[in-house]
């Protein structure tokens, strides 16, 4: 979720309040009528891999991906919600989502934007990330069954490389650059932003 205003970033930092503090359960949770509540302002996309429209895509349940994008779309209203499609070299399960998310775009009429999934900033980064994921998950280097995702490249792409990978389809690339200039919130600096409470 981006903040495309003022507004829209305030509703997000009330989100972000409402699932750490009233939604935990094991991580920051909220559900859809509290999104609907505070989505003023906001533009959505519909998240990677582990996204919940990509986890129906890859069960095999398409008409509850169709569901699930038809609500965020009404929540978020026509053309503040984007199905998010990325492109990783060595991740099967990746073309198979793009294949689902192409179809519900087309049905849906909601748009596709273009993203990396990015986890750290140079390619060379990858082996620094597995060992932190090591620390994050209480493992070893050495051992060959854990999570690890060196065997791709989740580096933050350049322009250049994100066209070049999305050659075909040059509107998710458009809508990528859209979204980052609709995005203008103004944060004043040197004013304390934490609410006053008296002691």
């Amino acid at each position: 979720i981006l903040a495309e205003s003022n507004e829209g970033y305030k509703n997000l930092i009330m989100l972000s309040t409402i699932a750490q503090l009233d939604g935990f359960y094991y991580k920051p949770r909220i559900d859809r009528n509290t999104l609907a509540k505070h989505a003023r302002g906001l533009i959505a996309l519909s998240g990677c891999l582990n996204g919940e429209i990509p986890k129906a895509l890859l069960s095999g349940n398409y008409d509850g991906a169709r569901s699930l994008a038809g609500a965020y779309q009404e929540i978020f209203g026509k053309g503040n919600f984007f199905l998010e499609i990325q492109r990783h070299d060595r991740l099967k399960e990746q073309d198979d989502v793009n294949e689902g998310l192409l179809k519900l775009s087309q049905e849906l009429a909601i748009p596709l934007v273009a993203t990396c999934d990015s986890h750290y900033l140079k390619r060379e980064d990858a082996e620094t990330q597995d060992v932190l994921v090591c620390i994050q998950t209480n493992q070893n280097l050495a051992k060959e069954e854990r999570l690890t995702m060196k065997e791709n490249d989740f580096s933050l792409k350049s322009p250049e490389e994100m066209t070049k990978l999305f050659a075909d389809l040059p509107d998710a690339i458009e809508n990528t650059v859209r979204i980052a200039d609709r995005c203008n919130v103004e944060i004043e600096l040197g004013k304390i932003q934490l609410p006053h409470f008296t002691v």
